[in-house]
């Protein structure tokens, strides 16, 4: 009895095992030849929106400080002054055919009092704005001694093609009309530097 009890075990789990594989090939056999594969498609759709930006400038105000020369040969007159630059790093369009316009007034004295002859209560300047396209904007105001005359525009040529650059702006030639002496005042010009398509300039 000793040497039967483990025969029958091992016959009997053999035998199950035989059966589980009696079961399991046919089911196999039919997957791998089974029909078609089907697919089916979906399709993901958005768009961009045309936009250009101009950087934050490094300068809200650019302070010029005192105008004129306190002694020497030309006191009174304006002085030498050092050309100032404004840059508006990360500046972009993502779309072509775009351009930037400048609008600039000269630097006036705020009052508008009477002048006499000799004396002049503006300071023209030339301001550009660069790197975007072959010819960049460039302007010089041209206002009276009196502080009279529009603001002038200048506009870059268009850029081709979508484009992002590190904008600079400078400031530069700062005279007044006739070299005449300035009268004393705070003076202030507004410069806005505008990107966009260039069909809206």
């Amino acid at each position: 009895m000793t040497i039967r009890t483990p025969h029958r075990s091992t016959s009997r789990t053999a035998f199950l095992l035989a059966a589980l594989s009696a079961c399991v090939l046919p089911h196999s056999a039919f997957a791998q030849t089974a029909g078609d594969s089907d697919e089916g498609e979906v399709q993901i759709i958005g768009s961009v929106a045309p936009i250009c930006s101009l950087g934050e400038p490094s300068d809200a105000v650019v302070d010029l400080g005192v105008l004129i020369d306190l002694s020497g040969p030309r006191v009174g007159r304006t002085a030498s002054i050092t050309p100032r630059q404004v840059t508006m790093p990360g500046s972009f369009c993502n779309y072509a055919n775009t351009m930037i316009s400048i609008t600039a007034s000269a630097m006036t004295e705020q009052t508008g009092a009477p002048l006499n002859t000799g004396f002049s209560r503006a300071v023209n300047y030339r301001v550009s704005v660069s790197p975007w396209s072959a010819t960049e904007a460039d302007l010089l105001t041209s206002a009276a001694s009196d502080g009279s005359g529009l603001p002038g525009n200048a506009n870059s040529s268009s850029q081709p093609l979508p484009k992002i650059s590190d904008l600079t702006m400078e400031l530069a030639d700062f005279a007044a009309p006739s070299d005449a002496l300035l009268v004393a005042g705070e003076y202030s010009g507004l410069i806005t530097v505008t990107l966009g398509p260039a069909n809206d300039f």
